[in-house]
């Protein structure tokens, strides 16, 4: 693991947790945070697009991070530095919604 990555702070909400074990498997902590924190560094690293923003009330949003084809883990920024996820969604429903806020639908 590279200096950069492990440097990264990230903590992954109970929540996050329960739904990544649902949809994906039952996987370890620290292997869940390795893959978000690999793909958070590259968006990072190019500029995290403000239209990739999840805003569902007042005080209470995210931005949507792909981790794979189908796997989509909502990331915000902490007060303290560092990164949580908030939780994680599948599917087409997502797909579509990240794909209308880039204006590729």
């Amino acid at each position: 693991m590279t200096k950069r990555l492990k440097d990264l702070k990230l903590s992954i909400a109970p929540h996050a947790l329960e739904r990544w074990r649902l949809y994906i498997g039952p996987d370890k902590e620290d292997k869940i945070r390795d893959e978000v924190k690999r793909h958070l560094l590259a968006t990072l690293q190019v500029g995290l697009p403000a239209d990739l923003s999840v805003n569902r009330e007042p005080g209470d949003w995210g931005f949507l991070l792909r981790l794979r084809p189908q796997l989509f883990a909502v990331v915000k920024p902490e007060v303290l530095g560092g990164w949580a996820v908030v939780t994680f969604h599948i599917g087409e429903i997502m797909k579509k919604r990240e794909g209308r806020e880039h204006g590729r639908l």
